[in-house]
């Protein structure tokens, strides 16, 4: 029997001596239960009283005979006053388990239950709470007193107490399995008057629940621990937040899985971790974890590939052992990690294909582990620049491919100017005073490669007629050098998927000549998380400009350091997951402005710029004409261009 939500009392004799209830559930809008409420029901196995309930009288359960377990919420209180109030659990004769969620024992009549009780049930209190039990009369003539492993209870999640404002998600029993359905942790919760901040997933929390359809993890939790998740058979699907950092071992080992995308965040994942997870048939590695561990993805049956980012050093034995299906795998670094030559099984080794980066064939062709590999072939160079897929044919003639693409780029290349070049080993793309117009629909520039960095030496244009300017597809990508970049595009000056570092005095104006967005972050459903910025170093300035939907828009989080700032539109902020906003709204169809007070104060003109009044140059001491954007020196003074 369920009672509604709704009900705050149940009455005196109200059920009395209904001996066909086999089952109860009590609302946690429940306050009172009335003396003889319940009393012999008969049928009735196992009642668990929940926190609200502040009162219950006497005889509320007496000769309950078939009751063998009992949940006795934290704020319950037994009525001693006079005889009536007594035995409210005697003749429950076949109790076998006591749980008081209760942290501090409350005393209670000794007539409560039965003397055989006393001897043969086993008492479970919370975690800390045994020497309260203890020393509280009565309480104390329980013989079996066990410590659970939660420290509460609220809104049916177990917690354990980790620290003087924080806590972990625990499990309730000895025996696991105790969570079903969909479980929504929140990112808070308040006990006894302190409010706690979730942070973990604790080790076992989510252990063998077999009925658990669904979880939702809080952007608070830093840590999953070992067993959190595991033997959750019908998890089908987890997205695991970017404030986790650690993976416990075992933590999804036998889940439903069937496809997980472990943020970047992650820098250590325990082994077995998705051990026998046989639906999982994709996944996306973090790129800042450094081993794959032993036995991580034994037993993945269904994964047919994977691929190890440039940031693993190791991957240990057994580590994709059973996973009989995996037809291509791909690494992205340019050398050969250490690799156990049992990390895969010999049917992989003979029938897989390995992916390895443009020009490293041969390394891995002669390192231990990966020349087991049958088949090793060279991806693609995950470049392509206004339509011209780069190569490992055309390393050497990128900068003539390009400047034969308009007028201005060849004149610049003609001079000498211009230069674009790429280097596989370090995964760096120059740009020295390129002019880079994309026409018929094809990107500026679209970047697919881990950990590329791209150099600004002088002033570099990229312009799109109908595409986005610049779309940036993997990460992290790294700005750098003292040299500047404008994008504009008739769509999204700059999209990216992966976290932009901008450093060491890069200037980049993003603009969108359209109502499109200036610079602006997106998702997919194998990236759970959006992009993060960050800037950092003297001179760093990043200018954007969108239409209707807005100059700066969908990043997760803004990371300034070394005195940058939101300098333009006055009164303009960060909110994250969202973007730059002024008056809760984006930011649109203005100019904004990211850089250092210092920057805009303390740089003084150039020598040049200081003799010649009346004319316009960079920050370069470089001339420029009545086009350029941006941060310019002219009579003397620095003035943002718009």
């Amino acid at each position: 029997m369920k009672i509604g939500n709704n009900v705050t009392s149940i009455g005196k004799d109200a059920f009395s001596g209904c001996s066909g209830l086999t089952s109860l559930t009590l609302p946690n809008s429940l306050e009172t239960i009335e003396g003889s409420a319940f009393w012999n029901c008969a049928g009735l196995t196992s009642v668990t009283i929940p926190n609200s309930v502040t009162y219950v009288g006497g005889l509320a359960f007496y000769c309950c005979s078939s009751m063998t377990t009992l949940v006795i919420g934290e704020n319950c209180k037994f009525r001693t006053s006079y005889s009536t109030a007594m035995n409210i659990f005697k003749g429950c004769t076949n109790l076998t388990s006591i749980t008081c969620l209760s942290p501090q024992a409350s005393s209670f009549n000794e007539s409560l239950f039965e003397q055989t009780t006393y001897d043969n049930a086993i008492l479970k209190v919370p975690k800390g709470s045994t020497s309260s039990y203890q020393s509280t009369n009565y309480w104390n003539k329980f013989a079996n007193i066990e410590e659970l492993p939660f420290s509460f209870m609220s809104e049916g999640i177990y917690y354990s107490i980790t620290g003087s404002n924080t806590v972990e998600v625990t499990y309730g029993d000895k025996d696991y399995n105790s969570y079903s359905g969909s479980v929504n942790i929140p990112e808070t919760v308040t006990h006894d008057g302190t409010t706690y901040t979730v942070t973990a997933i604790g080790s076992n929390a989510f252990r063998k629940c077999s009925d658990l359809t669904g979880v939702s993890i809080p952007k608070t939790v830093t840590k999953i621990g070992y067993f959190g998740f595991y033997d959750c058979t019908k998890l089908t699907s987890v997205i695991i937040p970017n404030s986790v950092k650690n993976l416990g071992h075992d933590a999804f080992a036998r889940t439903g899985l069937k496809s997980v995308s472990i943020p970047n965040t992650v820098t250590y994942m325990g082994s077995e971790c998705f051990y026998y997870c046989s639906q999982l048939s994709q996944i996306t590695l973090s790129n800042a974890i450094t081993k794959i561990d032993m036995r991580n993805f034994q037993g993945c049956t269904s994964l047919t590939q994977i691929t190890i980012p440039s940031s693993v050093e190791t991957i240990a034995v057994d580590a994709f052992k059973g996973c009989t299906a995996l037809t291509n795998v791909t690494c992205q670094s340019v050398s050969p990690c250490t690799h156990n030559d049992r990390a895969f099984d010999s049917s992989t080794y003979t029938s897989a294909t390995l992916w390895v980066p443009a020009g490293s064939k041969t390394a891995y062709q002669n390192a231990s582990g990966w020349q087991n590999f049958n088949t090793i072939k060279e991806t693609a160079i995950g470049l392509n620049i206004a339509g011209i897929q780069v190569t490992a044919d055309n390393l050497n003639s990128l900068t003539e491919s390009i400047a034969e693409l308009s007028d201005e780029a060849m004149y610049r290349f003609l001079e000498g100017d211009m230069e674009v070049t790429y280097d596989v080993s370090s995964q760096t793309l120059t740009l020295k005073d390129a002019f880079i117009h994309a026409s018929e629909g094809n990107y500026g520039l679209q970047a697919q490669i881990p950990n590329l960095k791209i150099k600004l030496i002088g002033e570099n244009t990229i312009i799109s007629d109908n595409a986005i300017g610049v779309r940036i597809t993997d990460g992290p990508v790294t700005f750098y050098g003292r040299g500047s970049l404008e994008i504009k595009s008739s769509k999204i000056g700059l999209r990216t998927y992966a976290d932009i570092i901008l450093k060491d005095g890069v200037n980049i104006t993003a603009e969108s000549l359209s109502n499109a967005s200036g610079f602006q972050g997106w998702t997919t459903s194998a990236i759970n998380q959006l992009p993060t910025l960050t800037m950092s170093g003297a001179g760093t300035v990043l200018l954007a400009k969108g239409g209707s939907d807005g100059s700066v828009t969908s990043l997760h989080a803004l990371n300034l350091r070394d005195g940058i700032q939101i300098m333009q539109p006055a009164g303009a902020t960060f909110v994250e997951d969202i973007g730059i906003i002024k008056n809760n709204v984006y930011v649109a169809n203005e100019w904004v402005m990211i850089c250092s007070q210092d920057y805009i104060d303390g740089i003084s003109p150039t020598p040049a710029a200081s003799r010649i009044g009346g004319e316009t140059f960079n920050l370069a001491g470089q001339k420029v004409d009545g086009k350029y954007k941006g941060i310019v020196i002219k009579d003397g003074k620095k003035v943002l261009v718009k």
